[in-house]
C-alpha cells in the first residue's frame, strides 16, 4: 500500500510505500528533511481524500520516480550512517584501547610508588624495612610484609590491620574474613582478575643478598649500592599468591627475565610489554621485555658493588 505524501516545504507530491512510514530523509525535490507519515488505518476515507489518492495514482512518472529517489535516499542514508558509525568505531577502538592501557599502566606504577611510600614510612617508624614474613617458632612463614605495611596504606587498610590476628596463621578463619578487603594498591588494574581473585600483583624478591633476606629485616644503611639501582618489589603477571599469604619470589629461582616463560620472575599484562619494579629510593621503573638479565640480577642485590653503565635506565 502506498502513502500519499506532500512535502511541507516545497509542496511536491509523491507516493511512498507504507514500509517507509516513520522514516526520515531529504526531500527528492527540495532536499529539506522530511518524515513519511503513518497511513491512518482506522480513519474513514472521504470522497475528497479518495479522489486525491486516485489522482496520485495517475500522477506523471517524474513524481513516481521522485518518490523512488526519496525512498533510496531515506533507506540508503540510514544505511550509510550505520556503516559510517561502524567504521568510526572500528577505527577508534585501537586508539581507545591504547589510551586505556596507558592509563592502567600509569596506575600500576602509581600502586608501586604508594607501596614504596608505605615501606619508607614503616622504615621511619621501625628503623628497618619489614621482613618478607613473620615466622612461628619452627620458622614457618605466618604473616606477610603486605600485612605489616597496612597501617601506612590509608584508613581502611589500617582498620583491616587492627582486626588482623597475628596469633593465628594468615589463612585462619579469623584472618581470612579480611581477605575481601585487599587494598587496591596490591592489584594492577590491567591484571584481568587480580582484585576479584584477591591475588597480589606485587612481590618482594627474597634472598641473602637482597633487601628482604627472608625473615630478617634490612635497613637503608645496609644498602651500599645506589638506591635507584636497587630493587625492592617487582610486578608479576601470574603470581597465584593470595595477598595475605607470606610468599614471594626467591632470587635463587629467578631467570631474571621480564615476561619470561616462568612465573618466578617479573612480568605483567600490559599491552606495551615489560613490567614495573620499585627501587629503594621509591621510584617505579618500567623495564622493557628485552631488559638485560645481567642488569636485572645486579639490581636485586643491595651491596653487590656492581658497576652499571651511566644512565643505563634512560628511557625506562
Amino acid at each position: 500500500m502506498s502513502i500519499p505524501f506532500t512535502c511541507p516545504h516545497c509542496a511536491a507530491f509523491t507516493e511512498v510505500d507504507d514500509m517507509y512510514a516513520g522514516h526520515s530523509g531529504p526531500c527528492a525535490t527540495c532536499g529539506r528533511r522530511i518524515t513519511i507519515p503513518y497511513l491512518p488505518s482506522a480513519a474513514p476515507v472521504g470522497v475528497g481524500t479518495l479522489a486525491k489518492v486516485k489522482a496520485a495514482a495517475k500522477a506523471p512518472a517524474k513524481h513516481r520516480s521522485g518518490a523512488l529517489l526519496l525512498l533510496l535516499l531515506v533507506s540508503g542514508g540510514a544505511l550509510a550512517v550505520v556503516l559510517l558509525l561502524a567504521l568510526g568505531m572500528a577505527l577508534l577502538r585501537p586508539a581507545v584501547q591504547m589510551a586505556r592501557s596507558a592509563s592502567w599502566q600509569s596506575a600500576c606504577g602509581g600502586n608501586l610508588e604508594r607501596i614504596g611510600l608505605a615501606l619508607q614510612q614503616y622504615h621511619d617508624h621501625h628503623g628497618t624495612f619489614p621482613p618478607a614474613y613473620l615466622a612461628d617458632a619452627q620458622g614457618k612463614p605466618m604473616h606477610s610484609w603486605r600485612v605489616l605495611i597496612l597501617p601506612y596504606l590509608g584508613d581502611q587498610a589500617k582498620t583491616v590491620y587492627q582486626q588482623y590476628d597475628f596469633n593465628q596463621p594468615w589463612d585462619s578463619d579469623t584472618n581470612m574474613r579480611l581477605a575481601s578487603y585487599m587494598p587496591e594498591v596490591y592489584g594492577c588494574p590491567e591484571h584481568p582478575d587480580a582484585l576479584t581473585s584477591q591475588e597480589t600483583t606485587y612481590m618482594v624478591v627474597m634472598g641473602p643478598e637482597t633487601a628482604f633476606p627472608n625473615r630478617r629485616c634490612t635497613s637503608l644503611t645496609e644498602i651500599t649500592d645506589p638506591l635507584d639501582q636497587t630493587i625492592l618489589v617487582v610486578e608479576t603477571s601470574q603470581s597465584g599468591v593470595h595477598w595475605l599469604k607470606p610468599q614471594d619470589l626467591a632470587a635463587s629461582k629467578m631467570a631474571y627475565e621480564i615476561n619470561g616463560r616462568e612465573s618466578t620472575d617479573a612480568g605483567s599484562h600490559h599491552a606495551r610489554g615489560g613490567a614495573h619494579v620499585l627501587t629503594a629510593d621509591g621510584q617505579a621503573l618500567f623495564l622493557n621485555t628485552d631488559f638485560s638479565p645481567d642488569y636485572l640480577q645486579s639490581m636485586m642485590t643491595i651491596n653487590g658493588g656492581e658497576i652499571l653503565p651511566q644512565n643505563f635506565l634512560r628511557g625506562y
